[in-house]
C-alpha cells in the first residue's frame, strides 16, 4: 500500500491501493503469503540513518527474520534483491 498509494508515481490513492491489495489477497490464482511482524525499532540496521530509510530497514529485517528476501527497485537497500 505504501508504494501503490504514491499518487504521483502510480496514480492511486490509499483507498484504491487498499482495494487492490484486498483483491490480491482474495485471488486464489495468485496466492500471497503474509508474514507476521514482531519487529520494533531496535531491529533497524545501522545504515538506516534517516526517516526515509526506516521503512526500508524494517522491511529488510522482517524479510531476513522470516528467511525471505526483500525484493525492491531501490538500489540503496543493502542486502535486498534488486528487481531489474
Amino acid at each position: 500500500m505504501r508504494i501503490l498509494g504514491n499518487v504521483r508515481t502510480y496514480g492511486l490513492d490509499v483507498a484504491q491501493a487498499r482495494t487492490l491489495l484486498l483483491g490480491l489477497k482474495a485471488w486464489d490464482a495468485f496466492p500471497l503469503d503474509f508474514i507476521p511482524d514482531g519487529n520494533d525499532i531496535s531491529f533497524l540496521p545501522s545504515w538506516a540513518k534517516n526517516f526515509a530509510q526506516t521503512t526500508d530497514g524494517h522491511l529488510l529485517h522482517l524479510a531476513n527474520a522470516q528467511d525471505a528476501v526483500l525484493a525492491t527497485m531501490d538500489a540503496g537497500i543493502p542486502g535486498a534483491y534488486l528487481i531489474p
